[in-house]
């Protein structure tokens, strides 16, 4: 994978004396170090490797398209829609398998509270983290019985009617056929009617 470092394992033999090492890694980079190495690859692609022995006689050994580099893959992009009492994550760009921070499994997912990032792993190669979302769902608002005159005569005028104020919410009402609201129809803070008969 991009950016992962290679070792690589000296199998020669039979060198005496002064011996130096050039090995060429095939991306424009080499090293004089004697015996194993590593090299790390900071592009994707296909490269040729060689190894140069030298002890009064030069031994060469090249490895065509020896190593395969695979690109990283583009760590997922994370989305968030807070809905009353859920929030819902979901993740996009995927190629691969998905790995939440968490460890959790789904996409999209349902969670209800939470910091939540990703990496993809696509072939063996892992993205960078993701961006981070937070899952901060809207408050499910309170119920209660309604209060008010639940038997009105046919010609009610001015009959009201009210649930407990939940702060910030608004309420949607709805009367017989041809009653008529004629105020607190809209909110918000709509927590009482007035209705005529």
């Amino acid at each position: 994978c991009q950016g992962t470092t290679i070792n690589f394992t000296d199998i020669s033999t039979g060198t005496t004396g002064s011996t130096t090492y050039l090995w060429d890694f095939g991306d424009g980079q080499t090293s004089n170090l004697v015996g194993n190495v590593s090299h790390n690859y900071l592009f994707a692609g296909s490269y040729d490797v060689s190894l140069t022995i030298t002890d009064g006689i030069s031994s060469n050994q090249l490895f065509t398209n020896y190593i395969t580099i695979n690109p990283s893959p583009v760590a997922p992009i994370l989305t968030v829609v807070d809905n009353c009492g859920s929030s819902e994550i979901t993740a996009t760009g995927i190629v691969g398998t998905l790995i939440w921070s968490d460890a959790g499994s789904g996409n999209p997912r349902t969670e209800t509270a939470g910091t939540f990032t990703a990496t993809q792993d696509v072939g063996g190669c892992v993205s960078n983290v993701s961006n981070a979302v937070t899952a901060n769902p809207l408050a499910i608002p309170n119920t209660s019985l309604i209060t008010g005159n639940m038997i009105p005569n046919c010609s009610g005028i001015g009959e009201v009617y009210s649930v407990t104020l939940d702060a910030g919410s608004s309420y949607t009402w709805s009367v017989p056929i041809g009653a008529i609201i004629t105020s607190g129809a809209t909110g918000p803070d709509n927590h009482s009617i007035t209705v005529d008969f």
